[in-house]
C-alpha cells in the first residue's frame, strides 16, 4: 500500500513523529551542552530552549512523520513501515536543533 497521505493527517507515523519529536525536542539543546561541558547538570540548566525545542519538534514531528510513515510501508511492511517512517520523520527537526545547539 504506496499512498500519498494529506497534509496533517493523522496516521500511525504522525503519533510516533510526534512522540519522537516530544521526547527529543526536550533533550534537543541540552545533550550537546552537556556533552561539550561535560557535565550532566546541563541538561537540565536550559529549560526555556527545552521547551522551545519541544514546541517546535512535535507539531514538525506530527507533519513529517505522517508524510514518511505511509511511503515506508512498502519497504518495510504495513505497522512496521508507518512506525519506522513516523520515527524517522519525528527525529528530522530534533537532528536539526541538536545540530543548531551544538554550533
Amino acid at each position: 500500500m504506496n499512498r500519498r497521505p494529506g497534509f496533517g493527517e493523522g496516521n500511525l507515523g504522525a503519533v510516533a513523529g510526534a512522540v519522537t519529536g516530544a521526547i527529543g525536542g526536550l533533550l534537543a539543546v541540552g545533550i550537546p551542552m552537556a556533552i561539550v561541558g561535560r557535565d550532566p547538570v546541563l541538561l537540565v540548566i536550559y529549560r526555556q530552549l527545552a521547551m522551545i525545542g519541544f514546541i517546535i519538534c512535535v507539531p514538525s514531528g506530527w507533519l513529517l512523520g505522517g508524510q514518511t510513515g505511509p511511503r515506508c510501508v512498502r519497504l518495510f511492511g504495513a505497522r512496521h513501515g508507518e512506525l519506522i517512517g513516523g520515527i524517522l520523520g519525528g527525529l528530522l527537526p530534533v537532528l536539526g536543533i541538536m545540530a543548531w545547539a551544538w554550533t
